[in-house]
């Protein structure tokens, strides 16, 4: 069974970037990346908790992969980010 995130950055702060958005069109998610490259941080409060762990950790890597290439390009994060994971 694959997990499908949809999310957008929220463009209330440069330094934590936010994004939020739907995992599986069903469960809220919101993940911060610090700019600095220190690490990234997933909520999703509403994923079935025997899931929860390994949904935020996939969450968290992905979108935090996406902003470091990003920056390393010297982009701007980007606006969307979808991915469908296997998970």
């Amino acid at each position: 069974m694959g997990i499908r995130f949809q999310l957008h950055h929220q463009r209330e702060t440069d330094d934590p970037v936010i994004y939020r958005g739907t995992i599986d069109g069903d469960w809220c998610c919101s993940i911060e990346v610090t700019v600095d490259d220190s690490g990234a941080v997933a909520s999703a409060p509403d994923a079935p908790e025997d899931r929860r762990a390994d949904i935020e950790r996939a969450a968290a890597v992905m979108v935090r992969s996406a902003v470091r290439r990003a920056l390393r390009e010297q982009m701007p994060p980007p606006r969307r980010i979808q991915r469908w994971r296997e998970g």
